[in-house]
C-alpha cells in the first residue's frame, strides 16, 4: 500500500512539472527549429532557437522571431518607427541617409516586386532583414512588419546539427 502512495505522489509531481513546463513555453519562452539558410552564418538550418516573448521594447541588431505567411522565421531588426530605409547600388543599407555598417556578408539589393524605396517605416512597426539576403523573403518583399507581429526576441541558439 505505501508503495502505491509513493507511485501516485510521483505521477501527480511529475503531472505538475509537465503542467508548469508547458506553461512556460508556452507564454513566456519559444522555441523555433530553424529551417532553411535564411539567416546564414549566425544561424544555420537546424538549428533551435529560444526566444523569449515578453519583450516589447526591441532595438536595432536584434535578431526575432516573427510569422511570415504561416510560419515563424528569424530576422534582424535593421530599422524602427519613423526610420527612412534606402538601398545604393553597392548593395549597401542606407537607414536615415546613413550607410549602415553590417556584419553581412552579402549584398542588399531591391527585390523585383518588392516595396519602393525610400521606404519609411510606420508607427510602432520594424524593417526586418535576414543576413542571407539574396535567398530571403523579409521586408523587402512586404514591408515593414508590426510589433504585434513579432513573436519575441532571440535569446539562445542551440546548434544542433549532425546529431
Amino acid at each position: 500500500m505505501e508503495n502505491r502512495k509513493l507511485v501516485i505522489y510521483f505521477f501527480i509531481k511529475l503531472a505538475i512539472v509537465c503542467a508548469v513546463v508547458a506553461i512556460v513555453f508556452t507564454l513566456v519562452f519559444g522555441i523555433l527549429f530553424c529551417k532553411g539558410e535564411s539567416m546564414y552564418p549566425r544561424i544555420r538550418d537546424g538549428d533551435v532557437a529560444i526566444y523569449y516573448r515578453l519583450v516589447r521594447d526591441y532595438q536595432t541588431g536584434d535578431v526575432v522571431v516573427f510569422n511570415n505567411s504561416g510560419t515563424n522565421v528569424a530576422a534582424r531588426i535593421v530599422a524602427q518607427s519613423g526610420d527612412v530605409i534606402d538601398l545604393n547600388q553597392d548593395g549597401q543599407l542606407i537607414v536615415n541617409g546613413n550607410v549602415q555598417q553590417e556584419e553581412v556578408f552579402f549584398p542588399t539589393e531591391s527585390i523585383p516586386g518588392g516595396i519602393t524605396y525610400p521606404y519609411e517605416v510606420g508607427e510602432k512597426q520594424y524593417f526586418l532583414l535576414c543576413d542571407n539576403r539574396p535567398s530571403a523573403s523579409d521586408s523587402r518583399f512586404f514591408g515593414a512588419v508590426s510589433q504585434k507581429e513579432i513573436k519575441g526576441k532571440v535569446i539562445n541558439l542551440f546548434r544542433r546539427r549532425g546529431i
